[in-house]
């Protein structure tokens, strides 16, 4: 898990694939993602391994066991409905 710079967002990682991100003032979660399982991989899972807040808090940089990093793009927050 990893807090925004402004203390206002949380970024958590699960071992199912998916990073969710929440709003801290109203606990909401705003938006989710799945990390890529690696190709051929038996079962085609993922867990996640780090999450890191990158380009000014506007997108989130994920490690997997699958051995990739993906880049999530934030949605603006009048984007989040």
């Amino acid at each position: 898990m990893r807090f925004n710079d402004q203390g206002t967002l949380l970024a958590t990682g699960s071992p199912n694939k998916r990073v969710d991100l929440w709003q801290l003032a109203s606990g909401e979660k705003i938006q989710t993602w799945q990390v890529t399982p690696r190709e051929g991989s038996k079962p085609k899972s993922a867990v996640v391994l780090d999450v890191t807040f990158i380009d000014n808090g506007k997108s989130l940089l994920t490690e997997s066991s699958s051995g990739i990093a993906e880049r999530f793009i934030i949605r603006e927050p009048n984007e989040h409905n």
